[in-house]
Order: C-alpha cells, then sequence, then structure tokens
C-alpha cells in the first residue's frame, strides 16, 4: 500500500470513529490531524480527560503494539489520564485497548 493509500485509510478511520462516538454519545468530537510524533495530540478530541489513538490494520497485534506507546506518549504530552487505543480490522468493529492502570483509574473514577 501506498503511503497516501495508508494516510487515507487512516483518515477514513477516524472519521468512521468519530462518527461512533457521536452516535453512541451525542458527544461532538472532532478529528485532531497533528502531523509528526513531537506534537501528536491523539487522533479525535473532544472527550474529557481521554487521548484517542485509532488504529485499523489487519494485524491487531501490530495496532495495539504500535498504539499503545503512541497513545501514552500524546496523554502524558497533553496530560490527559486516559490514553486510549480504538482498534478494528477492515471491515470489522472496533474495540478500546487500554493499559491496566488507566482502565481503573478511570473505573475508580466512574465508580466514586
Amino acid at each position: 500500500m501506498s503511503p497516501i493509500d495508508s494516510r487515507a485509510k487512516g483518515a477514513q478511520g477516524e472519521r468512521d470513529c468519530v462518527n461512533l462516538i457521536r452516535d453512541l454519545t451525542g458527544i461532538h468530537v472532532v478529528r485532531t490531524r497533528t502531523p509528526g510524533a513531537a506534537s501528536d495530540v491523539g487522533d479525535i478530541a473532544g472527550l474529557d480527560n481521554v487521548l484517542i489513538e485509532v488504529k485499523a490494520h489487519a494485524n491487531i497485534a501490530r495496532s495495539i503494539s504500535e498504539g499503545i506507546p503512541q497513545a501514552r506518549a500524546a496523554a502524558e504530552r497533553t496530560r490527559r489520564d486516559w490514553p486510549t487505543v480504538w482498534v478494528r480490522r477492515p471491515g470489522g468493529r472496533y474495540v478500546v485497548v487500554m493499559e491496566p492502570d488507566a482502565w481503573l483509574s478511570m473505573w475508580r473514577e466512574a465508580t466514586a
């Protein structure tokens, strides 16, 4: 796949994720479109304290192994507590991946 095709696929995955979040929550979220790792603030903004990195590879393990460090670094840079990776295979449904400490922090706040 050429770099242009890969970018277009990534952009479509982000748009699909934005639409999913809007449909499920009614919250207005947007794509962030920040190029480059140094300025990465995640792929989608609008959920308080949540960093969203979107991955859409056929290889789920690759999506997770690339996405978790990216989400963690961007969350630290933007001071968000809950880095998430939204993963889906082509044509599949999204699943949300979080590291245990972030998930438990979110759970504690939700149940407090």
